[in-house]
């Protein structure tokens, strides 16, 4: 059903593509005006019109510019009305039923300035409400235009390029599988954004219904003696009227039934362990050097020597100081964690998602980088913030958790761990970190300064991780980038034979089988490019770099639209991207060549393996799942031994029972181009 909806949709925006730059102004325009952008999920339906960019049903470049100008009418509608009505708005819906509003938009405004208007169509609560608050408080036009233009544009560039990558991504599937790639996304984001609306909207309306009632549960049960053995070891001395500890008791009992349901479904491989392989392969497929280099670094501060010295150094402060019961829960804690990690370690064995990692013989859960750094970062953040007002206590606790989602995120970009290791390690870290709060709570404590604990542990986390990422980073960025093992055949073995060792089919970012392999060429990169060159064949950038990217995004010539993002063989961009020209001057074949993992011994030179392939119609609805490609890949093999003036040739057949069963590739008859 959704299917042909999504069918339906592309093909009347290919008919009548004004349709798709109104759909984009509308959406931007809806999204952009004061208290009805409040309820539109503009992050959902963006990211559905980028998705249309990026797999070639709407043009980049006038849609994005059609979509600013719809957020900066919305914009100056909500700037009128804000000047118009001026402080009859306070007296007017919403803004009557809620009085709050417009002092907390002026508040943001007053705060931040000609900045707000930028800053708040980032900010939730009031991105709806700050170019009506810019009107009302009579903000130069002039100055509102200049600053909600750069907000519009940026707001327009981040809101939509997760769907242009989303769109890109489809277009490396076959034609149903798109499909259903792009509306499963779709979906799975109307979800979450439903699930946050609702969560927000009835957490005003319960939360203090559940607060008061758990609250009369908590007095209840302080009331009555036979509770004591529950209420008098859980409460807080200092608030010992307060529910907040029952609040983190059933805080481990939730995130202790999670962590058995993540445990059994990782033991017997069930639903939630589908997304494993998925997002492992598209985390590998987009990994850089510069995001490597960062990521490198919040895996050093998880290991478990850089991780576990510096609890050992903020147990030893602790003691210095005199802090015997922080010092006691902080020495449990450790205990704990490692215990239980070591427990889950050795008694069950979970492979890594990379065979090629030098210790994969160690079992991939749990994750030790997480559960480390949850418990001590969340337990230090505990001792500062259980010293300090709420505001700031709120802020000690964001801190520790951006640094623990930078660890466990490392884990999953780099490779070592599945997302249900991270997510199980995060469950059993939180279950330990609340089981040893509560403890720590339940006692008055001498006062431990919160700004002597700051200052210490930041000097100790910053002399340990430095010292430690300069002892351990090139040796960690080595280990981590596990390139496949080299293969070592002679040319006899490899000339006019099918070697079972070379592959013949590509897999792509999610690891489904995208193009056959149907070029292997033995000889020099420059010699390669020389001589195709001289045949009127053009060469492109094939690494990923944003000039090539927005440039292809532009489609100023739609005929001649390469892929956004590279085609990858073993997460490696082409080493060498070609094309030639037809007389209708747009791009008869395309040539990727990868550096294969196969090595000449009689030579030392390496194999390339590669595509060649005629373009597919960039008109071609993507969408449909039956619709089949312009041409099959044998068709172009002849183009190019034609051009091969100086090299020999030769075609050996792949036989049909080991050709892939996938269906775009049944239009591939199994001939492979052998060159030397």
């Amino acid at each position: 059903m959704l299917e042909s909806v999504a069918h339906g949709l592309v093909t009347t925006l290919h008919a009548h593509p004004n349709w798709g730059y109104f759909i984009a102004f509308f959406i931007a325009f809806i999204e952009s005006l004061a208290i009805i952008g409040t309820i539109v999920p503009g992050s959902v339906t963006m990211t559905a019109v980028g998705a249309l960019i990026g797999s070639g049903v709407l043009p980049a470049t006038w849609t994005f510019i059609i979509a600013i100008l719809g957020a900066l009418s919305g914009d100056f509608i909500s700037y009128w009305v804000g000047k118009y009505f001026d402080q009859r708005l306070a007296n007017m819906w919403p803004f009557k039923n809620h009085p709050q509003w417009i002092p907390a938009g002026k508040l943001f405004f007053e705060k931040h300035g000609g900045k707000s208007v930028i800053i708040g169509r980032f900010f939730g609560p009031v991105r709806s409400f700050v170019p009506l608050i810019a009107g009302l408080l009579h903000m130069h036009p002039i100055y509102f235009l200049f600053a909600a233009a750069i907000s519009a544009t940026l707001w327009a560039f981040v809101y939509m390029m997760p769907g242009v990558l989303i769109g890109a991504l489809s277009m490396e599937l076959p034609p149903g599988l798109a499909t259903k790639f792009i509306l499963s996304i779709l979906a799975g984001l109307v979800i979450i954004w439903v699930a946050l609306w609702v969560t927000r909207f009835t957490a005003k309306k319960i939360w203090g219904v559940i607060d008061l009632a758990i609250s009369k549960i908590w007095q209840n049960m302080r009331a009555r003696r036979s509770w004591h053995f529950i209420t008098t070891p859980l409460s807080d001395p200092r608030e010992p009227d307060l529910h907040n500890q029952l609040f983190l008791l059933l805080g481990v009992v939730v995130s202790f039934t999670l962590l058995l349901i993540f445990l059994w479904n990782i033991t017997h491989h069930g639903i939630l362990t589908a997304w494993n392989q998925p997002i492992f392969e598209i985390l590998q497929s987009i990994r850089t050097p510069i995001v490597d280099s960062f990521m490198t670094l919040f895996t050093l501060l998880g290991d478990r020597k850089c991780i576990l010295s510096f609890s050992v150094a903020i147990l030893l402060w602790l003691i210095y100081q005199r802090n015997w019961r922080a010092a006691t829960h902080w020495l449990a804690l450790m205990i704990l964690v490692i215990g239980s990690a070591l427990t889950i370690k050795y008694g069950y064995y979970s492979p890594r998602p990379s065979p090629d990692l030098p210790a994969n013989s160690t079992s991939s859960l749990p994750s030790g980088h997480t559960i480390f750094t949850l418990a001590f970062f969340g337990f230090l953040s505990v001792l500062i913030g259980h010293e300090l007002p709420s505001l700031q206590r709120r802020r000690c606790y964001k801190i520790a958790l951006t640094m623990v989602g930078l660890a466990a995120f490392s884990r999953l970009y780099l490779g070592p761990h599945w997302l249900t290791d991270i997510i199980a390690s995060f469950l059993l870290g939180l279950t330990c970190l609340l089981i040893v709060t509560i403890s720590y709570r339940r006692h008055l404590t001498t006062h431990i300064s919160p700004k002597k604990l700051s200052i210490a542990s930041i000097i100790i986390l910053s002399i340990l991780w430095g010292a430690y990422s300069v002892w351990k980073y090139d040796e960690t960025v080595e280990f981590h980038q596990h390139p496949p093992k080299a293969i070592h055949i002679t040319e006899n073995d490899w000339w006019q034979k099918l070697n079972p060792v070379i592959p013949t089919i590509r897999l792509n970012r999610l690891g489904h089988p995208v193009d056959p392999l149907n070029i292997q060429w033995h000889g020099s990169l420059e010699s390669i490019k020389n001589q195709l060159e001289k045949k009127g064949w053009e060469i492109h950038p094939a690494q990923f770099n944003f000039n090539g990217f927005f440039d292809r995004l532009s489609l100023q010539n739609s005929d001649r639209r390469l892929p956004l993002l590279p085609q990858l063989y073993h997460n490696r961009a082409p080493a060498l991207l070609m094309t030639k020209l037809n007389q209708q001057n747009r791009y008869d074949v395309v040539l990727y060549l990868w550096q294969s993992d196969i090595e000449m011994i009689d030579q030392n030179t390496p194999l390339w393996i590669g595509t060649l392939l005629e373009y597919e119609d960039p008109h071609q609805d993507i969408l449909h799942p039956t619709k089949p490609l312009k041409s099959t890949y044998s068709d172009v093999l002849p183009i190019l031994i034609r051009d091969l003036t100086e090299n020999k040739t030769n075609i050996i057949q792949v036989s049909s029972s080991k050709q892939h069963p996938a269906q775009h590739l049944k239009l591939w008859d199994g001939k492979v181009l052998q060159i030397r």
